[in-house]
């Protein structure tokens, strides 16, 4: 009787049909409710590994009427990364980076949101990542 495995190893993500997957939105905007700025859907059969992602804001024109305003990122409509405030001062920064590769399987949606409920005020979103899409 012949004994024989099944087991095959599986090579590794990165030499399984991959690219290289980018999105990015770097802009000042005037006051907005919640706009989506960009999506990016994993087809069937794919995983996209996010390796990088930032998401962020700096205040460009104070508000004459301060009011909240930040950037999001989501997955499957769960928040992924937020950052925001309420401050009515130039320069007023925050970046933040979320933790470790995150995973994102065939079909679902990965994207990003800004807002700003000033009334006159300019604020300068940063929204982005960075991963590799592959064969599942």
């Amino acid at each position: 009787m012949k004994v024989t495995s099944y087991a095959v190893a599986r090579p590794n993500y990165y030499d399984r049909n991959s690219i290289s997957t980018y999105q990015s939105y770097d802009a000042g905007a005037s006051p907005h409710s919640g706009t989506t700025r960009w999506t990016t859907t994993v087809a069937a059969g794919k995983k996209l590994q996010v390796e990088q992602a930032i998401v962020g804001y700096y205040v460009t024109v104070v508000g004459t009427v301060a009011g909240n305003y930040g950037s999001q990122l989501y997955v499957v409509g769960q928040i992924l990364a937020t950052v925001g405030a309420a401050t009515n001062v130039v320069g007023a920064n925050t970046y933040v980076n979320p933790p470790g590769i995150i995973t994102i399987y065939g079909g679902e949606t990965l994207y990003a949101v800004t807002y700003n409920f000033t009334t006159g005020g300019t604020v300068n979103h940063l929204t982005n990542f960075k991963g590799t899409t592959f064969d599942a």
